[in-house]
């Protein structure tokens, strides 16, 4: 069952030719061992249209109602940032409920956040959320050679965002404390980008993870969409580009002659295998987990610890100045 009938849900694949899955919509339908039995969305002529796109499962416009109904075993959030608290709390009204996928972030507000996770596991209902990227063997491969010290110490991390810290800038938050840590020291400076919602602006700032300085740099996303890591360590550097779409290393090379700089060569490490789908994976997990009891890799707790994180960066603020103009219409 999904809620919100928007880009991530299926709208994603609705508009692409190519045989991945990239929405919950179409990785219920690829996977053997479920199935879309219902829809809802506050908009009953978009619930409709998505309906029909994705094998007619029942449609509706109120989320209380569906569940009743439904009688979902696993709910999909899919809804805007600031609906998922409610919508949460509707699933944990629920008796039918084993599972909920939500989109990132769980929601903005850290206390609440601690409220509703706590919740789900006295429920012992499954919580996962969609840092889809944890389920990346490249960014497990990074992981394993931050700890291991392959490329010796870490001297900084800079990370390029768009289209707000906690709806987009939190996927990297997510990642570097899963590789490193937890965040702590934050600080902001420069101007803040009000290029996604009014209360989760694009900030640049500063912050430590596992001892290792994280730089977040803020870009305006009505002119283009970015997501990128650099990682700067003693032997190399390491480059998540193109949305996590391509991974490139740059090793150091000897020195040429005494006293002169070492020179980084290139090398790409790590390509997307053909037919990789991390929605497909999250949703393998999440069924294995029902079944079992076995973890999975983003939760309620890790989602948890993301807010915390995001909201102490916007909570350093202080004379931060904010670029005019209007956010973007949000899905």
């Amino acid at each position: 069952m999904i809620i919100g009938c928007g880009q991530i849900a299926g709208g994603y694949d609705a508009a692409r030719n190519s045989a991945g899955i990239h929405t919950h919509a179409k990785a219920y339908l690829e996977n053997r061992t479920t199935q879309l039995v219902a829809v809802c969305d506050v908009n009953r002529r978009r619930a409709l249209a998505f309906s029909r796109r994705w094998g007619n499962p029942a449609v509706f416009t109120d989320v209380k109602a569906m569940l009743q109904r439904q009688r979902p075993d696993i709910v999909s959030i899919c809804t805007p940032d600031k609906k998922h608290a409610d919508m949460l709390r509707l699933c944990l009204g629920s008796p039918s409920v084993k599972a909920v996928w939500c989109e990132k972030p769980l929601v903005e507000d850290a206390r609440e956040a601690a409220i509703i996770t706590a919740a789900f596991e006295k429920g012992g209902i499954l919580l996962a959320v969609n840092y889809q990227r944890r389920w990346d063997y490249r960014m497990e491969r990074i992981k394993n050679m931050l700890r291991s010290g392959t490329l010796g110490c870490i001297q900084k991390i800079v990370i390029y965002y768009s289209k707000g810290l906690r709806h987009s800038g939190s996927h990297a938050v997510d990642l570097i404390m899963d590789w490193l840590g937890p965040c702590s020291g934050a600080e902001t400076f420069g101007r803040g980008i009000m290029d996604y919602s009014w209360d989760d602006p694009t900030v640049d700032a500063r912050f430590i993870a596992g001892g290792v300085p994280v730089y977040l740099i803020g870009l305006d996303n009505r002119k283009y969409g970015m997501f990128e890591i650099n990682i700067f360590s003693e032997r190399g550097r390491i480059v998540v580009e193109n949305y996590g779409e391509k991974v490139v290393l740059y090793r150091a090379r000897g020195r040429k002659a005494s006293g002169s700089a070492v020179e980084l060569g290139k090398e790409i490490v790590m390509k997307k295998k053909a037919g990789f789908s991390l929605m497909e994976k999250v949703l393998d997990e999440i069924v294995r987990a029902i079944r079992t009891g076995s973890p999975i890799r983003s939760t309620g707790r890790t989602a948890l610890q993301t807010v915390e994180a995001c909201c102490t960066i916007l909570g350093s603020r202080k004379a931060c100045g904010f670029a005019r103009g209007k956010p973007e219409d949000r899905d």
